[in-house]
C-alpha cells in the first residue's frame, strides 16, 4: 500500500524502495504483490537519473484519485476481553496497532470525501485547489499510517519469536 500511493504521488526515492524490500523478505508472495516486490527490486537498483524518471511516470496524472479500502481487525478486536492473558508490552501494540488502523480509516473516508468534493462545479478555483491539496495530504497520511502500522507488525512479530 505505501509503495502505490507513494509512486502514484512521485514519491519514490531509495530509502522507500530499500523499506519495502525489507518489508517483503524473501518469502514468496502471491500476485499482485510478487510483481511489486519485483518492481522495487528493479527501481531500487537502477541510478538515481532512472528511479526519478520512473517516479514521474508513475504519477497521477492531476484529478485522478485513489481508490482506497478501509481495514479491520476482527480477530484482534474479537480477543479485546483476553488483554489481561498478553504482556503489558503486548497490550500495547494491539491497542496501538487499533488505534492507527482506526486513523488509516478516517483518513480513506476523508479521502473519499475530498475526491468527491474535487468534482463539485459549485467550488471556486481556489476552494477546489485547497480541497485538491487537501486530499494529496491524506494519501500522505495514509501512507506515513501504514508504514507505521507495517513496522510495528515486524517489530511485535519480532517480540513474539524471541518468546517462543
Amino acid at each position: 500500500m505505501v509503495l502505490v500511493i507513494e509512486g502514484k504521488l512521485g514519491n519514490l526515492n531509495k530509502e522507500l524502495l530499500a523499506w519495502h524490500q525489507s518489508m517483503c523478505g524473501e518469502r514468496k508472495l502471491p500476485p499482485p504483490l510478487d510483481q511489486l516486490k519485483e518492481l522495487s527490486k528493479r527501481l531500487q537498483s537502477a541510478d538515481d537519473n532512472s528511479l526519478k524518471a520512473a517516479s514521474q511516470r508513475m504519477k497521477m496524472s492531476s484529478g485522478a484519485g485513489l481508490h482506497l479500502k478501509t481495514f479491520d481487525l476482527p480477530y484482534i478486536r474479537s480477543k479485546l476481553g483476553s488483554l489481561e492473558l498478553f504482556t503489558e508490552q503486548a497490550r500495547q501494540h494491539l491497542l496501538e496497532l487499533l488505534f492507527r488502523v482506526s486513523t488509516v480509516n478516517q483518513q480513506v473516508e476523508d479521502s473519499r470525501f475530498y475526491y468527491k468534493m474535487t468534482f463539485d462545479s459549485k467550488l471556486s478555483e481556489e476552494n477546489h485547489n485547497s480541497v485538491s491539496n487537501q486530499l494529496i495530504e491524506t494519501y500522505k497520511g495514509v501512507s506515513q499510517q501504514a508504514r507505521l502500522i507495517t513496522d510495528m507488525c515486524v517489530t511485535a512479530h519480532a517480540d513474539v519469536s524471541k518468546k517462543k
